[in-house]
């Protein structure tokens, strides 16, 4: 014991030695060993050179001032570390609109306001200058301009189009391995009050199969130079470009239009393809201008503007290889506000982590292939929440054409699609509402129950939609006695929020029957007693007041032994074997 104690001592001394002595350590970023500066150094530069951002502690006044290749804050230690790195230019990295008052205090709260992009020349190292920075006592956090990438690989095959969702075996798959998009169309299509907004390289607005489906920014009129909305963004009527700083969100790369039409292109039109949700809007907000180059600040940027906007889903086909606190803060923000964040987990074949996809905030989305198998290359972990189809996605393309690839990047947006089509069945559902619906109505893969390669499963469209009851958890006594009655518990909630009834199977040929009406999400029960020694699997299912059943819960195995001998039928030894039950341990035993 002793021994153990000085190990733990040691280890503890190590560790308090080796931690920073900064009050501005992010403990996260240490414990994932990510971020680590030396680690960084050894790879090429994940950030734009010549940029960095800093979120000043609550409290701090600036007042920026901006002469020939110097600026200055009013903050004397800040000041000199401006001169020291060359800073030209500091800008507020994130507006709050003046119309968006209603998000103020979330905008505040979270410190959006105290984030800050700093440029300086292209040959300083960032790196030092982060960590210089992050010491002052004004900075709360420091960082590069991180560069994420989004997760696709092109692929020029000859499948057939769109099995995931609708799969007949057309591409040698695995028949019904989709998402059931035509069963669930049959309950929904789509709506034109659904905002979905793709965060991504921009979207081809002009393309004959997304165009009718364009968001477009009812308060503001186009091209006259007149911000209408007050919300900082001068005719913003496209959605932005916040790569370029500008107000054309035109996709020149294919990833963000590709996604696009996955999620939302126009359906029923004779043309092209469909989308997971028929009728939608489809927000452009461009963060990148290229696939693999997805910058921290035009990103943070992004996800703040859907919100501001009134997104309801926000997909987002990118990660990065670190954990930007900027970028965390931006997720926080959507999130609070109400929007459902959908992203990729990654391309990398592993369970090492990638952000936004790894924050509690964000529905990270992994792929399988056309046999409901997880694909190599779909990186797997604890934070994963479902799956869906990934390889050789058949969507749109720039200039009205269509193409086929595949990533994390395509599974992405079928998720958020299915997230709008729940959107667009009720609209009063809240991000969490739709979150619960989808991981919950997946079709089990992999392992029974949540796994870290499949999550809850690969999402199931129709399932979701029809509103029955989610699959029940059982609960009871595994072992017993015969002819002895046991009491079993069964717990499920409607998505809707019907009353709902329980059926228990006990395995002997017996059933419980319908026993209810519970509440949604209210604990249901029923007894039972078996005549005959053996082991059974019982079940139960649940139904709505509209009789829409859930499917059975887990098969649970319980065993029934033999009754007792007939020595144990005698009243006084019963007696002293209770009150002395050590005396005879072997028929304590058989008892």
């Amino acid at each position: 014991m002793k021994k153990i104690c000085g190990i733990i001592v040691c280890i503890l001394l190590v560790v308090t030695i080796t931690l920073p002595a900064t009050g501005n350590f992010n403990i996260k970023k240490w414990i994932n060993n990510e971020v680590d500066n030396e680690k960084i150094i050894e790879k090429d530069p994940d950030f734009v050179l010549g940029e960095f951002l800093i979120k000043f502690k609550d409290g701090t006044n600036l007042s920026i001032l901006t002469t020939e290749n110097k600026v200055t804050t009013s903050i004397n230690s800040i000041d000199e570390l401006n001169e020291k790195f060359k800073v030209r230019d500091i800008q507020a990295t994130m507006q709050n609109g003046i119309n968006k008052k209603k998000n103020f205090d979330l905008f505040t709260g979270i410190g959006l306001n105290r984030w800050y992009t700093f440029s300086c020349d292209v040959d300083i190292n960032i790196l030092d200058a982060v960590q210089t920075y992050e010491k002052n006592p004004f900075v709360e956090a420091a960082e590069p301009n991180y560069i994420g990438q989004a997760y696709l690989i092109p692929n020029d095959t000859n499948f057939n189009k769109q099995w995931g969702l609708h799969n007949t075996g057309q591409t040698g798959g695995t028949v019904d391995a989709d998402i059931d998009g035509p069963e669930a169309w049959d309950i929904k299509t789509g709506s034109s009050n659904v905002i979905i907004a793709i965060v991504d390289t921009g979207i081809d607005y002009n393309h004959e199969d997304l165009n009718l489906n364009m968001w477009k920014n009812s308060g503001e009129i186009p091209w006259n130079g007149i911000d209408e909305d007050g919300n900082g963004y001068i005719d913003d009527y496209w959605g932005w470009d916040f790569f370029n700083s500008g107000s054309n969100p035109m996709d020149i790369d294919n990833h963000g239009t590709h996604c696009s039409g996955i999620a939302g292109a126009k359906a029923n039109n004779n043309k092209g393809i469909a989308g997971v949700i028929w009728t939608v809007k489809l927000m452009a907000v461009k963060a990148a201008q290229y696939k693999n180059n997805f910058p921290l600040d035009s990103t943070a940027k992004s996800i703040k503007y859907a919100a501001d906007m009134n997104a309801d889903v926000v997909s987002m086909s990118f990660g990065f290889d670190y954990d930007p606190q900027a970028l965390d803060d931006a997720c926080t923000y959507a999130y609070s506000s109400g929007c459902l964040l959908v992203a990729a987990m990654g391309n990398h074949g592993g369970s090492s982590l990638r952000w936004p996809a790894a924050y509690s905030t964000v529905m990270a989305v992994g792929a399988i292939d056309h046999d409901d198998k997880r694909t190599s290359w779909s990186a797997y972990g604890n934070h994963i929440n479902v799956v869906a189809p990934g390889l050789d996605i058949y969507s749109t393309l720039r200039s009205n054409a269509y193409g086929y690839m595949w990533g994390t990047s395509m599974a992405t947006p079928h998720v958020a699609g299915l997230a709008g089509l729940l959107k667009a069945q009720d609209i009063t559902r809240s991000n969490t509402d739709l979150w619960t619906i989808i991981v919950n109505t997946a079709d089990d893969l992999g392992d029974p129950g949540w796994d870290k390669y499949y999550g809850m499963g690969r999402i199931n469209a129709y399932v979701a939609l029809h509103g029955a009851p989610y699959k029940p958890v059982l609960d009871g006594p595994p072992n017993g006695k015969i002819g002895q009655e046991y009491t079993y518990n069964a717990l499920t909630w409607d998505p809707n929020g019907d009353n709902i009834y329980y059926w228990f199977e006990w395995g002997d040929g017996n059933n419980s029957g319908w026993v209810g009406s519970y509440n949604s999400g209210q604990t249901g029960s029923a007894s039972h007693k078996w005549s005959i020694q053996d082991t059974y699997q019982i079940k139960v299912k649940a139904k709505d007041v509209s009789g829409k059943e859930s499917d059975w819960s887990d098969l649970m195995e319980i065993t029934m032994p033999k009754n007792k001998p007939f020595i144990f039928n005698f009243p006084l030894l019963n007696w002293f074997l209770e009150k002395f039950p050590n005396t005879f341990p072997i028929l304590r035993y058989l008892m």
